[in-house]
């Protein structure tokens, strides 16, 4: 399978894919959600001030690890609902329309592998699906 160069992507097709990769499975509130974890971390200090500094920060988002990549998250997929909804997501954040549902949340994780670490001990601001938010 070719590597695929993520430094190359356009950041607004990035940000796309990590909310395809992530909850594509997810209702719309999950995909946004997802994407409102991205956009309060560019506009948190502690974190890159961009989408693309963001989401290709070294073990942030496992949908960008090499074991985890999935080429066809960079698939236009128009005739499919949930890429549709994702994409719609992912404007909405991107430009500041959709307000952060997400009450803060910073991080996330998804309860199909086991609470991580950084979870431990701390109370979640929201479920979604199969996501656990957290505002840390």
């Amino acid at each position: 399978m070719p590597q695929i160069d993520l430094t190359a992507k356009d950041e607004f097709d990035l940000f796309l894919a990590c909310i395809l990769a992530e909850a594509e499975s997810e209702p719309l509130f999950g995909k946004l959600a997802v994407g409102c974890v991205v956009r309060n971390r560019v506009n948190d200090p502690r974190w890159p001030d961009t989408y693309k500094g963001v989401l290709l920060q070294r073990k942030q988002f496992s949908c960008f690890l090499p074991q985890f990549l999935r080429p066809e998250i960079f698939k236009k997929q128009h005739n499919k609902p949930f890429w549709r909804e994702c994409k719609y997501a992912a404007y909405g954040i991107y430009h500041n329309w959709a307000q952060d549902i997400t009450f803060g949340a910073t991080n996330y994780y998804s309860t199909i592998i086991n609470e991580p670490y950084w979870a431990k001990g701390k109370i979640p601001v929201l479920e979604i699906g199969k996501h656990i938010f957290f505002k840390l």
